[in-house]
Parts: structure tokens; sequence; C-alpha cells
């Protein structure tokens, strides 16, 4: 009998559910997605009003207009208006919905439509309307399923208040949602999971690690490694061009570190407030250390911009010659160098923009199609670090 499969993720900053948000909306890429069904995705929040409002949708589809992250972001704050809450609160939390590919819902368009009516009364019941956040279906993928964010906010003592363990605190309380969940969709042909099952789960991390040796040479691949290719991709290796699957790995890499250093910075900050009682010494003291910290923090900030840059920068080395370069920028270079950036630096320029200067002239004049996916990923790392540092 086919699964009931529900997943639950906790979001403790604006940050990260921008970030989960832009990937419902295919605004960074998505390898196990094919973008021709795209326009088959439905996504909408609801506003503070309890309104449903559509979103624009993502990468290939930009012409249809609709809200933005940053409108949903701008909802939720009114939401969390009122609302208590502790510095390290759960915001929100993000739910994977969906059925084993085998179901009969994956198949019926009918039967689809209803199951996707019973999640949203299941969120609805589970949670409250008013704290349901963003509701995305997903028809893009092999095996279609339902992402959506909530607000766990609890007024079962009078108070409005960010209390996520009321619903998923502890293993027995997510066994029992499980179990609730499970029975909710049982008139669709689905049962629950096996109760205590040890069966692991493959993450976006680790399927994009074995993917990139798969790419460089599929006789590297474990038989786990191979398993977890095949359960999301099919094994179709020509979907990925050279590097591709490498960029994506780092990006998701790059995610994981901004939103460590994002922890980080909120807890110094939280330390800068606890010691508001302690002597003046004691304060001054901390402040020097959260300063070092924050200095530190934005070192690895900068570095992880050259990091990029230089990945352009050698892109561009690759696959455009001095000529080419010279004549979009209007400049002679040598042609038997190939250090675009060197009047530019010499300037005054750092290094990062005089890169980033060179590859949008060549983008808007030169562009080359057998290069845009990987230029296209380098840019969305560079948008994904501005977002995530608040720039």
């Amino acid at each position: 009998m086919a699964k009931a499969v529900m997943r639950a993720v906790k979001h403790k900053t604006m940050a990260s559910v921008a970030g989960a948000t832009a990937h419902e909306l295919r605004k960074m890429l998505t390898p196990n997605a094919d973008p021709s069904k795209l326009s088959r995705n439905v996504d909408f929040f609801i506003d503070e009003n309890g309104q449903k409002i559509k979103f624009g949708k993502g990468m290939g589809t930009d012409a249809i207009e609709g809200a933005t992250v940053s409108d949903m972001l701008k909802a939720m704050d009114k939401k969390l208006e009122g609302v208590w809450k502790k510095p390290d609160s759960v915001i929100a939390v993000e739910y994977l919905l969906t059925t084993s590919p085998d179901a009969e819902v994956q198949k019926d368009p009918k039967m689809f439509a209803d199951w996707r009516q019973a999640n949203l009364d299941w969120l609805t019941a589970t949670y409250g309307a008013e704290n349901i956040l963003s509701f995305h279906v997903q028809m893009d993928e092999k095996t279609k399923h339902i992402s959506a964010l909530v607000l766990p906010i609890d007024e079962s003592k009078g108070v409005k208040k960010l209390n996520a363990k009321k619903w998923l605190g502890g293993k027995q309380r997510c066994s029992e949602m499980q179990t609730d969940y499970a029975n909710a969709m049982e008139r669709f042909g689905l049962e629950r999971g096996l109760q205590g099952s040890k069966k692991p789960h493959t993450t976006t991390k680790e399927y994009g690690a074995a993917l990139t040796k798969f790419n460089k040479d599929p006789e590297l691949c474990s038989k786990k490694e191979l398993m977890q290719i095949a359960q999301v991709a099919q094994l179709d290796n020509s979907k990925f061009e050279s590097g591709y699957a490498r960029i994506v790995n780092e990006l998701n890499d790059l995610k994981v570190q901004n939103k460590r250093l994002i922890v980080e910075n909120g807890t110094l900050l939280k330390q800068k407030f606890d010691l508001r009682d302690k002597s003046a010494a004691a304060i001054e003291a901390a402040k020097v250390s959260a300063d070092k910290s924050l200095i530190e923090f934005h070192k690895n900030q900068e570095a992880q911009f050259q990091g990029v840059a230089k990945s352009l920068a050698a892109l561009i080395r690759a696959n455009y010659t001095p000529q080419e370069v010279g004549k979009v920028l209007g400049v002679d270079l040598d042609p038997k160098r190939k250090n675009f950036f060197e009047h530019l630096t010499k300037q005054g320029l750092p290094f990062t923009e005089a890169v980033w200067r060179v590859a949008g002239a060549l983008e808007k004049n030169l562009p080359k199609p057998a290069i845009q996916q990987q230029w296209k990923a380098l840019e969305i790392k560079r948008s994904g670090l501005e977002e995530g540092f608040g720039l």
C-alpha cells in the first residue's frame, strides 16, 4: 500500500524562511526539477488579512508577475506582531507533504486535486488558517508534492507565543503528528510508514555530493550513492553540464555557512543584552570580544565574495579570448595574456568589483550559451550571499 509522507523542518531566522521560499519558487537552481513544467506549480501565501496572494513564478517564467518573497516576509512580520518569543524561538515550520511514487494520487488528476485540498485542510485544522504562511504545490518534480510554511503560534494559555514544541516537541509528539497526518490521508489509499523505522533519509547535501562524484566517474560511486541518485534523478546524466553539479553543491555549503554565521551573530548580540546588569568593566570586555567576532564575521563574508569572484574570473579566462574581452571593454589587451582585470584594478577598483564589471559587459554584449548555466549559478551564489548577509 502507498505511503503518506510528511516531514517538518524548523526555521529560526527570516533569512532561513526567505531562502526556503526562494527555493520553492525556483528562484535558484533545482537539479531534480523540470523547468518545462514550472508553470504548472501553484504558489501562494496568506497575508495578515487572511487573503491568498499568488507569487510570481521563478526561473524561466519571470514574465509572470505576482507577489515577491519580500511581500510575504512583510506579511509574516505583521502576523508576528505582539507574539511573545525567545531569541532562539522557531519562527516557522516548513512541511513537506507527499506520497510514495506509486500512489494513485500521483496518477489521477482529480484525486490529486482532492488530496491537495485535504492537505490544506489538515494544516488549517492543526495550526489555524491565520497561521498558515505559504503553500506551494510542486508539479515540476518526478513525485508531485506540497511544501508549506506555518507559524507555530500557541494561544492555548490566552497569550500569543511562538511554541513549536506544542507540535514537534520530542519523538513522541512527532510520532503522534505522523499518525494524525496519515489518518487524514487514509481516504486516498495511503497509510502511515513503519513506526520507529530507522531507514535513513537522503539530504540535499548528500545527494549533491553523490551526483558530483557520479558526473566525474560513475565507477567512483558506492552502491549507497548510486541508490541516492537513482531515487531523485533517475541517473539522467545528460541533464547536467560540466561543473554544474559542483556549483550547486558549493551553493548549498554556502547556505549552511550563512545560517551558521547568522546564528553566531545573533548569539553575540544576545550576550550583549544579557550583560547589561554586570559591571562596566565586564560589559566593556564583552563588547571588545563581540567586536572582534564581528570583524571575523565580515572577513569571512569578504572571503566568500572573493571565492565567487575567482570562480567567475576562471570561467571568463577559460571561455573568452583577450581579443573578445578587449573588444567588449574598448581597451587593448595583450593577446598572449589573460589578465582581463588588471586595467581596472590599476584604476583602484577592488578585484571583486573589477571581475563583476567585466562579467556584466560580457553578459550584455557577448554572452556564450555553452556556459550560461554555470554563469547563472555564480550569479545566484552572489545574490544569495548578499541576501544572507542583509546587503
